[in-house]
């Protein structure tokens, strides 16, 4: 792909390669060119991921930053309580965890990468 104009370095250019991973998945890469960086993040930002987001489930990086802020966000044992109740929340925190995860996970990725 290519854009219209020309910006501070030259005409931004996107290579775009998918790859079938089953009949049903497929995995889009996105790799900026040629031209400004800015302008590709700033396009990426305001024109692809929006247009995309009705099928797209999870973007590169996304995932491990979702992931990253769960686990902050888990409350703290605190050193006053026993290791009883500590043990039985560890036990509850796991429990819901196996309830609420897929038994197997295959995330879309689109990976945007710059040049």
């Amino acid at each position: 792909m290519e854009g219209s104009k020309e910006g501070r370095k030259g005409v931004l250019g996107i290579d775009a390669e998918i790859f079938e991973v089953t009949p049903f998945f497929h995995l889009v890469e996105l790799k900026k060119s040629s031209g400004d960086t800015l302008e590709y993040q700033k396009m990426m930002k305001q024109d692809i991921r929006p247009a995309l987001k009705d099928i797209v489930w999870t973007w590169q990086g996304d995932w491990q930053r979702q992931q990253q802020q769960q686990h902050e966000q888990e409350p703290q044992p605190s050193p006053a309580q026993p290791l009883q109740q500590q043990e039985q929340q560890q036990q509850k925190q796991g429990d819901e965890q196996q309830v609420l995860q897929p038994s197997f996970e295959v995330p879309a990725q689109v990976q945007s990468q710059d040049v």
